[in-house]
């Protein structure tokens, strides 16, 4: 089971790592599948924030089979997620929730370019690559509750090494993290009252 667990964890990573690269705006659902061996998957849109100057883009995910829920937060970047990074968040209340980094992608993506007018002269940015890290974070559904009941007032992201803060006046991630969990739940629910109108006469006979 932890060996399928962590192919499938691979397989985030690879989908989040194309997914952030996309300019998405509306905030919403982007995926909701079942898998070939019958785990669901529902992701919802990234949200960007600058932390400390780098620009990260959050995420929200569930990853669900008939024995168990995973929530993830997954959060990416153009600047280096190292392997051992940490993520702090202090809520209003003033506790702390810790998530360590659960895995971290790291691929090369391609950045288009793109034609800007100086006056009456054109200029042209041709396309590059560049490298692009995503990671992974198990958040517990308590965790959420406590996000959505608190909010959250400051996060810091990075290890002993380096890392960088934000805070937060209005509540900015906690209000999105809590609209991401809530999009999940509606989505779930759907699903399986749609699943449950087509069942089978002999389905877990």
């Amino acid at each position: 089971m932890n060996n399928q667990k962590n192919q499938h964890m691979k397989l985030v990573l690879a989908f989040l790592f194309i997914l952030c690269a996309l300019p998405i705006k509306a905030q919403s659902i982007s995926v909701d599948r079942i898998e070939s061996d019958g785990r669901h998957q529902i992701m919802t849109t990234t949200k960007d924030y600058k932390i400390g100057g780098i620009k990260y883009s959050f995420s929200l995910k569930i990853y669900e089979d008939r024995y168990d829920t995973d929530w993830l937060l997954l959060v990416s970047s153009f600047n280096t997620i190292p392997d051992n990074t940490i993520i702090l968040m202090k809520l209003k209340n003033g506790d702390v929730i810790e998530l360590p980094v659960n895995n971290v992608h790291t691929g090369d993506i391609t950045i288009p370019g793109h034609v800007y007018n100086i006056g009456n002269i054109g200029y042209v940015n041709p396309s590059s690559s560049a490298t692009y890290y995503s990671s992974v974070y198990v958040i517990s559904p308590a965790d959420l509750i406590r996000i959505e009941t608190h909010g959250i007032e400051k996060l810091r992201i990075g290890n002993d090494i380096q890392f960088v803060d934000k805070e937060w006046s209005n509540n900015s991630l906690g209000k999105y993290l809590t609209k991401c969990r809530k999009k999940i739940l509606e989505r779930l629910e759907k699903s399986k009252t749609k699943s449950n109108e087509s069942r089978s006469f002999y389905d877990d006979f």
